[in-house]
């Protein structure tokens, strides 16, 4: 049995239909690797509690032990975000869960389903400093230095505190894929939930399926997750009525390409036919798009410096374009020590070879 197959086994066990490849014995060390890998331990632990299998007392003791500090993680996790969240909210602060923090509660069929890794929150890009400075004093430290000037155009930024790790978002994606999605309207539209008593807020369905579709449609080879792919095929699948409504918003946020791309691949990558509702609903002609972030995002062979000309044709103004160029090639002493280069020269060459450039 090959990797693809252990792929589609686990992906299809979120739609309720595990009825393909299952681990036995002789391949299970495979199937804990990729769980692990990918993670997607948790789809591991009900595809073995769902399907029949010659596992020894030793294996599913295995499982049950990777299940079981998996979700202690996600405990730690949820609490620190239950902390912070309300912090931000009660300085006036409005934030939005996303990713597994969001899906986890609202669209798997228990939270015990969805393995998370670290915290998502999605804040106003105009509260960026007074919020990095309010969690700056609660002991939250910054992972890794930005190129000077880009603090305003990274859409994340990583924090640490307790060995828990928090990307606060201005955007939902990268570069132009982030500028296409309004943060504000996300936030706009973002619906309540409540942990533990606290309630917090996350996008909506149509919002959530749109940021799990471009996460997984950016992300290729062993950067793509089967945790993103599944979170795409559940929202395919258990949202598939509200097809048309989330191809027209993202229609109108110029990205619908990389959504249908995305829900196609997840169905693949199940081995299963994508729902009719989708198929219908793709079938609408689109009038609304951005050929260059297509190119940049979906090409078969992306390129580096098509992805930066799509950000750029979208940064509003030749100051910020200018800043944004510039900061890569102005290192500080925090930029300098931490990515081993320092200098306008050392740093042009890295960007160079970024962007694909080599020494003839």
């Amino acid at each position: 049995m090959n990797e693809l197959e252990h792929a589609a086994a686990l992906l299809r066990v979120v739609v309720g239909r595990p009825e393909a490849a299952r681990p036995q014995s002789t391949d299970w060390d495979a199937w804990v690797w990729i769980a692990r890998r990918d993670r997607v331990v948790p789809l591991l632990y009900q595809l073995v509690d769902v399907v029949a299998t010659d596992l020894t007392d030793e294996q599913r003791e295995e499982i049950r032990q990777l299940q079981g500090a998996t979700l202690s993680r996600c405990v730690q996790l949820e609490h620190h975000m239950i902390v912070v969240a309300g912090l931000l909210a009660d300085h006036g602060f409005r934030c939005a869960v996303l990713k597994g923090g969001a899906t986890a509660q609202l669209d798997y069929p228990d939270p015990s389903w969805r393995e998370v890794s670290d915290i998502d929150l999605l804040i106003d890009p105009a509260d960026r400093s007074a919020v990095l400075g309010l969690l700056a004093s609660e002991g939250w430290m910054q992972g890794y230095a930005l190129p000077r000037h880009h603090e305003q155009f990274t859409h994340a930024v990583t924090l640490i505190r307790d060995r828990m790790e928090l990307d606060l978002h201005q955007r939902i994606a990268r570069r132009a894929l982030g500028l296409r999605v309004p943060t504000r309207e996300l936030l706009d539209s973002s619906v309540s939930f409540e942990i533990a008593g606290s309630e917090l807020w996350a996008l909506d369905d149509v919002d959530r399926m749109i940021h799990a579709a471009l996460h997984m449609a950016v992300a290729r080879g062993l950067d793509r997750s089967l945790s993103s792919v599944a979170d795409v095929l559940l929202a395919a699948d258990q949202r598939s009525h509200l097809a048309e409504t989330v191809l027209a918003r993202a229609e109108w946020w110029r990205v619908r390409p990389l959504v249908e791309s995305a829900v196609r691949d997840a169905y693949a990558a199940a081995q299963l036919d994508v729902h009719p509702n989708w198929v219908e609903a793709m079938r609408r002609p689109i009038r609304r798009r951005d050929l260059l972030v297509e190119r940049a995002y979906l090409s078969d062979a992306r390129s580096p410096l098509v992805t930066e000309l799509a950000y750029l044709r979208l940064l509003k103004g030749w100051r910020n374009r200018w800043d944004y160029v510039r900061g890569y090639f102005a290192t500080n002493a925090d930029y300098a020590a931490q990515h081993g280069r320092s200098g306008f020269r050392a740093q042009a060459r890295y960007v160079l070879s970024k962007l694909g450039w080599r020494r003839p």
